[in-house]
């Protein structure tokens, strides 16, 4: 007799059997829909039918030859123009990738002409409609014109320590500009501006910027695009910087340089004591005294030295009045000390080899000059230059040279002080 267990476990077995078959019956049939999906999907989008796309406004281009003497003069046109492809090329197409141009390059006339407008496509895509065939161009004579670039600043204040702007001083990298195009149109060009906005802000320091160029006509209006659009410029912008001066009195000082003088043993007198420039005001608003001299090795106490101020003033400053562009300078030493030393340093001046021998080999000299140096200053820091073309009554001048390290800190010795013998 059969168990009832033994018949539970044959049933299931015959269930999951059945299951097992309507799973791999169910399959291909998916698997199948997939397939056909895709194959739908390709050939709509690769294989696809033909599809129309419209565009309205399609910028018509006037074509001209570099090398003609005629150069078109036309207004703003746009075409609407319905094409056709596959599907897959029409949904990628873009107005960029479609133009219109009338080709004005086989006309040898000025006049007025009617031109055809040929629509270039992209491989794949046909023409259905168009709508402009045909613009009206003018053609003239093309010829050359420079016009002067004016940079005109607009919205701002002026700084009430700074001069008014001007704008003829205005610094441009051109300062013209060549435009080229149709005489009749280049006949109605007047100016060449630039502006710049400055935000209604102060003018309180120099400006330097970067501004396209714009035509106005004598009536005072701009070119429209579609008459710049028919011109060719030289520069199509032009960078600026536009100056704030300011005018301003510096006093004049001198610097000390190295060696033994100081600001307290050397006083140097200026005259003028101060001078009014004229400059650029990020220069000039912070500065209040400007040093035109350095007394350096080259200086010679208690002598005066005129100084041309041209090029000794702050960058780009000017003197206001250039009648005063001299200044006197002397240097003076105080804390002073006398010394004698005996100088048996000769340097001997004989340019005619004149046979003659000094009758000493050495000579006392007093020397003054500030306390420091006095006290470091040696025979070997002395030179006595004797002039043989200068021989009187057997005995010829001497003149006193201190070395460069001492030469600004010594009081020099007068001409005709010292002479000695000669045999």
């Amino acid at each position: 007799m059969e168990n009832k267990n033994d018949k539970i476990v044959t049933n299931v077995k015959e269930n999951e059997k059945a299951g097992s078959k309507r799973f791999k019956n169910i399959l291909p049939k998916v698997l199948s829909l997939l397939f056909a999906f895709a194959l739908w999907f390709y050939v709509v989008s690769v294989e696809s039918p033909i599809k129309e796309k419209t565009f309205d406004s399609i910028a018509i281009l006037v074509e001209q030859s570099q090398s003609s003497d005629l150069s078109p003069f036309s207004g703003d046109y746009d075409v609407k123009v319905t094409v056709k492809g596959k599907r897959s090329l029409i949904n990628q197409l873009s107005e960029e990738d479609i133009s219109a141009v009338a080709d004005v390059s086989n006309i040898t006339k000025a006049g007025d002409y009617d031109v055809d407008v040929k629509i270039i496509l992209p491989s794949g895509i046909t023409l259905v409609e168009q709508g402009v065939k045909v613009i009206p161009v003018s053609l003239d004579v093309k010829t050359q014109i420079e016009k002067e670039i004016n940079v005109i600043p607009l919205n701002y204040s002026q700084s009430s320590d700074c001069e008014p702007i001007d704008e003829k001083l205005i610094e441009k990298d051109f300062s013209t500009v060549r435009i080229t195009g149709p005489k009749k149109l280049l006949d109605t060009i007047d100016q060449a501006r630039v502006y710049y906005d400055h935000g209604d802000q102060k003018f309180d320091s120099s400006v330097s910027g970067r501004g396209n160029i714009a035509l106005y006509k004598a009536d005072g209006k701009q070119l429209s695009d579609s008459e710049r659009r028919n011109l060719e410029l030289s520069t199509e912008f032009v960078d600026f910087t536009i100056p704030v001066f300011m005018t301003k009195t510096l006093l004049l000082t001198a610097d000390i340089g190295s060696g033994y003088l100081n600001s307290e043993n050397c006083t140097v007198n200026i005259s003028p004591s101060s001078v009014t420039v004229k400059g650029p005001a990020q220069t000039l608003r912070n500065t209040d005294s400007w040093s035109i001299y350095t007394v350096n090795e080259g200086t010679i106490p208690n002598d005066t030295v005129n100084l041309s101020l041209i090029g000794k003033l702050p960058e780009d400053a000017e003197l206001v009045d250039t009648t005063g562009d001299i200044a006197k300078i002397t240097v003076q030493l105080s804390d002073l000390k006398t010394d004698t030393i005996k100088v048996s340093n000769f340097e001997i001046k004989n340019p005619d080899d004149l046979d003659y021998k000094l009758s000493d080999d050495s000579i006392n000299i007093k020397v003054e000059g500030v306390s420091a140096a006095v006290k470091a200053i040696t025979a070997d820091d002395i030179t006595l230059v004797v002039d043989f073309t200068q021989i009187k009554s057997k005995s010829a001048p001497v003149t006193v040279v201190y070395s460069s390290k001492f030469a600004n800190s010594m009081i020099p010795v007068p001409a005709g002080s010292y002479s000695i013998g000669v045999e």
